[in-house]
């Protein structure tokens, strides 16, 4: 008896092998530009809206995002006195909705950052005390903008100042700074808060070594350890005959447990001044600062750098890391605002120019940026030099991955269709592989036949 080997003949193998290619083509194409998308999403600009209140400078500084409303946080200032201003802003819009002001001294007065926890608006600043003395202060608004209550500490007789804020839901932690011009150092502050009553749970403090400050500017909370981060800048002073300089030139950072207990501690002498920090789903850390990018692990293990100029506010929203920063330019003495993204590598990916229309357009170095998820919502200001008059300029940013999500849906339905197909494939191989064994059997009845 003769046996003939069971084989796909290669005019079948050839149609098999088409059929793949015809599937696997249009799967890669999807997959390379959903990744393209993902790597160069190019934020818009939904709306810009000003208010000038005064003649003089006025500085918004930070933005909060709560019951629907933006609170737009800074001051307004003529005849040298700055004074608090709160502006409650449309969503959608941008148009103002409710204003509160206050002059609490005739000295300048700032508030610097804001938090929506519970329906009640907390906001942070400095008072003046006697122009050389200021202290901390912490207002509670509901969501009208009626004053509920005022906290003010004096922990010096020099620079005390309340600079950022931040909360769990239980707790509400206020960073401040204390700069001893008489010891030549600086202290870090962080006040723990009970949302229920507002007393005081915990102080944490660490003082600076003789003749350098710590100077805090940001704190935030890891939502993957629940960690606090706190970052900041080291000064060093310099005295000059009867005249104190701060030079900053080195970062700190300070993470602590919710207990305010020291978790790790680390200085970087790359970047100047830290002035942000932001988080990914991972809980790495990024920290913003004057001339780059540090990229730490949850557990502060620094893990890169990138560079990054005049850097300020930052914030991590689908897998981008959106930077705002001021773009110089010292022939004509201009300064325009710049919403930087970089992906979770730190590298950047789009710019977007805010503002040409103003001779400098700032953004400060405290204060955040808030979102809804789908857009994010900064607060600055620009000034006409000429006119030594500036003004508030706040925006929203749509950065929503509309495009991304479409591409995720073909994405997902071209697998269906893929897995369908497969199916298909194998149930076609089975045929041809059955087709042949029906002809091998008729080949072997024909070869007994003839023996």
């Amino acid at each position: 008896m003769v046996s003939v080997p069971i084989r796909v003949s290669g005019r079948y193998r050839y149609k098999v092998f088409v059929i793949v290619i015809l599937i696997v083509i249009p799967y890669l194409s999807i997959s390379a530009t959903f990744s393209s998308t993902n790597n160069n999403i190019v934020p818009r600009v939904r709306w810009v809206s000003v208010s000038n209140p005064s003649p003089g400078i006025d500085t918004a500084i930070s933005i909060c995002l709560g019951d629907g409303y933006l609170y737009v946080v800074g001051s307004e200032n003529s005849d040298k006195d700055s004074r608090f201003r709160i502006e409650v802003r449309s969503r959608d819009s941008g148009g103002i909705v409710k204003v509160w002001v206050d002059n609490p001294t005739p000295q300048p007065d700032y508030l610097n950052d804001c938090i929506v926890v519970g329906g009640k608006l907390y906001v942070v600043g400095v008072e003046n005390v006697n122009g050389i003395d200021t202290e901390e202060i912490l207002l509670v608004f509901d969501k009208d903008l009626n004053l509920l209550k005022k906290i003010s500490w004096n922990p010096s007789q020099y620079l005390d100042e309340a600079k950022s804020v931040v909360s769990d839901g239980e707790y509400i932690y206020v960073l401040s700074s204390s700069i001893l011009y008489d010891e030549s150092v600086g202290v870090v502050r962080v006040r723990k808060f009970d949302v229920k009553n507002l007393g005081i749970a915990k102080v944490f403090e660490k003082r600076s070594s003789k003749g350098s400050a710590y100077i805090p500017i940001y704190i935030a909370l890891n939502p993957s350890t629940e960690h606090l981060w706190v970052v900041g800048s080291i000064a060093t002073f310099t005295i000059v005959g009867e005249h104190t300089y701060i030079f900053y030139n080195t970062s700190f950072l300070i993470i602590l447990d919710k207990d305010l207990n020291i978790v790790r501690e680390y200085i970087d002498r790359y970047i100047a001044a830290y002035h942000s920090v932001s988080f990914d789903e991972e809980g790495n850390a990024y920290a913003v600062g004057w001339n780059g990018i540090a990229k730490y692990d949850k557990y502060g293990n620094l893990v890169a750098y990138a560079g990054c100029n005049a850097c300020y506010k930052s914030l991590y929203l689908n897998t981008f890391l959106y930077i705002t920063r001021m773009d110089m330019h010292q022939e004509n003495r201009t300064v325009y605002q710049v919403l930087s993204v970089y992906t979770r590598n730190l590298t950047l990916v789009y710019e977007l120019i805010l503002n040409k229309n103003y001779t400098q357009s700032i953004f400060d170095y405290l204060g955040k940026i808030a979102t809804d998820g789908e857009n994010i919502y900064i607060a600055g200001y620009t000034v006409d030099i000429d006119k030594d008059e500036g003004i508030w300029t706040i925006y929203s940013i749509e950065v929503s991955p509309q495009k991304k999500e479409e591409i995720k849906q073909s994405y997902q339905l071209l697998t269906i269709a893929i897995i369908i197909a497969a199916v298909i494939l194998v149930i076609t191989i089975a045929l041809l592989v059955k087709h042949r064994k029906l002809i091998h059997r008729k080949d072997m009845k024909k070869l007994r036949g003839r023996t």
